[in-house]
């Protein structure tokens, strides 16, 4: 009888154990910044681009790219008249699905293979830096990548 009572506690002992050690979580160290900036770290090609839901990809952006660093700048070939150049990028706070680029919020989804990249941004009626007149609007810019 004495048997049973230490083999039920050991059993009883044991079951908690697994419990407790299933319950632990898995890497709580991931950083969601780090593993956006990883997919979007790369050159991204113009599929569609549609200012104000009109299909402006011919002739402005047929072959714009636009290739983001994972130091939080990015350059731009082919991007006139909306992008020029070179600027910076940041996420917009906490918000990996948001970024800042040279100064204007835009909303970013990518794919879960990071393949396709949707870039929606308003251009305000007054020009910011690298940026001419008459080109306010919503923006959508349909990126693929490799």
């Amino acid at each position: 009888m004495k048997n049973i009572k230490i083999l039920s506690a050991n059993i009883i002992i044991l079951s908690l154990s697994l419990v407790f050690l299933g319950s632990c979580g898995g890497d709580d160290d991931a950083d969601p910044k780090a593993d956006q900036t990883a997919k979007l770290a790369k050159t991204w090609s113009a599929s569609t681009v549609r200012l104000d839901n009109v299909d402006v990809t011919i002739p402005s952006y047929e072959n714009f790219s636009i290739t983001f660093s994972s130091a939080g700048t990015y350059s731009t070939q082919d991007g006139d008249p909306i992008f020029t150049g070179n600027g910076s990028w940041s996420f917009d706070g906490d918000n990996v699905n948001a970024i800042i680029i040279s100064g204007t919020k835009a909303n970013i989804t990518l794919n879960g293979d990071a393949t396709t990249l949707v870039l929606t941004f308003t251009a305000p009626d007054a020009p910011l830096t690298g940026r001419a007149y008459g080109l306010s609007g919503n923006y959508e810019f349909n990126l693929t990548a490799p």
